[in-house]
């Protein structure tokens, strides 16, 4: 959608510029809006000057400030100037980004001017150019405005091209997406209640990065709580030390709360190879007797000593393989 405005100059040429942005966007995705100008006229566009505002329930600076196509631009932002070396072109070819005015409410601002090269030449633009593009992450459902407070256009004369640049300001609906929780337990079986040490546990949803765990009231395991992700068939791996862990490839989640239950995670796996067989008691028989090893995968049910206990759980799980979730 663009919301265009035209203005005349001196010499009566029409100057149309545009704010170019969705309608609307999905939440939890990152919008993009360009400020864009059609059929600038001779002498072309030497200097920009323009503030951005956005007015919204939340949002975030996603592209770290306005970005222009400048080879060579000296630019103030909000506390100081900086200047690349000059290189041969149009100043609005390639993309430098200027930081945002005020990141504390969003509001851009963008001062640009194009430089001389060493033989004095001046490359101002003219045509259908992009002035300028920033971009913006929406965790939330809504609507946001974008307003432009001032914008200019200069010629290397230090004339503006056109006397009026108001451009009408542009609305984005921020859709709403279904969303869904997560809420399960997992139990570790060797353990009896005395354990309290969760980082061998671990939760993950689509490769994302752990899910937060806290011990339960028996100390065997971890309540989790996954919430406000969007309602999609997951993957949901779980793992333990010393212990079979499971992955469910196909896990749907609603949108709801979505209460899995609990799992039992089947003890005796030591070398974490998916499988309980002879090499798991053999890496136990090797360390019989022992106490405090560094390798504590040994000592499965996590009592700070290798003795039968720990091979009771490789016999009762002998042959147990790794395999899909199964929550009760």
């Amino acid at each position: 959608m663009g919301l265009a405005f035209a203005a005349t100059s001196a010499s009566a040429q029409t100057l149309a510029c545009s704010i170019n942005a969705p309608a609307s966007i999905d939440e939890n995705q990152t919008l993009t809006i360009t400020f864009e100008c059609d059929d600038i006229p001779a002498p072309g566009v030497f200097g920009v000057e323009l503030d951005h505002s956005v007015d919204a329930t939340s949002i975030t600076a996603s592209s770290g400030g306005l970005k222009v196509g400048v080879p060579t631009v000296e630019y103030i932002a909000s506390r100081g100037s900086t200047s690349d070396a000059y290189t041969d072109g149009n100043i609005f070819d390639t993309l430098a980004t200027i930081d945002l005015k005020n990141l504390h409410d969003e509001t851009g601002g963008l001062y640009v001017v194009s430089l001389n090269n060493e033989s004095g030449a001046q490359t101002p633009a003219t045509g259908s150019k992009t002035i300028s593009s920033t971009s913006y992450y929406l965790p939330q459902p809504g609507t946001l405005t974008i307003n432009v407070d001032n914008f200019i256009l200069g010629d290397q004369n230090g004339q503006q091209l056109a006397d009026d640049h108001t451009i009408t300001s542009v609305n984005i609906t921020v859709n709403d997406l279904p969303l869904a929780s997560l809420v399960g337990n997992i139990e570790r079986e060797a353990y009896d209640g005395t354990n309290t040490d969760l980082t061998a546990l671990t939760i993950t949803i689509d490769d994302a990065a752990p899910v937060s765990v806290v011990e339960d009231a028996g100390g065997d395991g971890a309540d989790f709580t996954y919430a406000e992700t969007l309602a999609l068939t997951s993957t949901l791996v779980v793992d333990a030390d010393s212990h079979l862990g499971c992955t469910d490839a196909t896990f749907a989640l609603l949108d709801e709360d979505n209460t899995l239950g609990t799992l039992v995670l089947l003890a005796g796996d030591v070398n974490d190879d998916d499988t309980i067989n002879i090499t798991d008691s053999t890496a136990i028989g090797l360390d019989f007797g022992n106490a405090m090893l560094a390798d504590e995968a040994v000592d499965i049910n996590d009592d700070q000593i290798i003795n039968v206990l720990d091979l009771i759980h490789v016999g009762r799980n002998y042959a147990e393989t790794a395999g899909t979730c199964s929550f009760s």
